[in-house]
């Protein structure tokens, strides 16, 4: 894909710090590029993504294949996260993660929560398929 997506948590309408030591246990064993917050993680399949870590944000950009998909599932889940898609959805690994996205959040962009427990189903999210 060739936009950016952001990886957060969410309190209070903003982001929130991010578990750093889970950050690095999930990437590092992709990662096979790396220049100060910048990484570029590659998987198994052939998958790859441009990633930039901060304290409240992970960011993915040119990314694509399974494998990038399943491991943005697994950042989420590991981190009760929420994936930010420009121009919506909110995609939350499991439902009880759904809360932190303010009503307030939802109703002015318009966008929806969904749940995508898995690549597959970010997948689909991200594309607006159930």
């Amino acid at each position: 894909m060739s936009f950016e997506v952001f990886v957060t948590r969410l309190a209070d309408g903003a982001a929130a710090p991010l578990d750093r030591a889970v950050v690095c246990e999930v990437l590092d064993p992709f990662t096979v590029a790396r220049d100060g917050e910048s990484l570029v993680v590659r998987t198994p399949d052939g998958g790859e993504a441009d990633v930039r870590v901060r304290a409240d944000c992970v960011t993915f950009h040119r990314f694509g294949g399974a494998g990038v998909m399943d491991l943005l599932s697994v950042l989420l889940d590991r981190l009760g996260a929420v994936l930010i898609v420009p121009g919506g959805p909110f995609l939350v690994h499991r439902e009880g993660d759904a809360a932190q996205v303010a009503t307030d959040m939802r109703e002015s962009s318009g966008w929806p929560v969904v749940v995508a427990p898995g690549g597959a189903a970010l997948e689909r999210g991200m594309r607006g398929a159930p």
